[in-house]
């Protein structure tokens, strides 16, 4: 539902929104990008994230830690994850 609303937003709208947080994102490996995929698809419970990306439930918070930490986000926040979600698509799409 989401994806679909996301995906009708034309693509220089996109660019437009994305222009701030290029830099940023453009930072994000392909690793990292999955694991936010599964942790917004998983509602963000860990076990289950970590589970479906074959992680220790450790080794997710720490990377999720280091997400938080190095972008000034808090991906406990569901504001935040979907932000984060939000711009990696347009990312994507463009």
């Amino acid at each position: 539902l989401l994806e679909g609303f996301l995906y009708s937003i034309p693509k220089e709208e996109k660019a437009h929104m994305i222009t701030p947080y290029e830099q940023f994102l453009t930072s994000l490996d392909s690793e990292d990008k999955t694991m936010i995929y599964y942790y917004v698809n998983n509602h963000m419970a860990l076990q289950k994230t970590a589970k479906e990306l074959h992680l220790h439930r450790n080794t997710l918070t720490h990377r999720l830690g280091k997400l938080e930490k190095d972008f000034n986000l808090d991906l406990k926040n569901m504001t935040h994850v979907i932000f984060l979600y939000t711009m990696i698509l347009f990312l994507n799409d463009l």
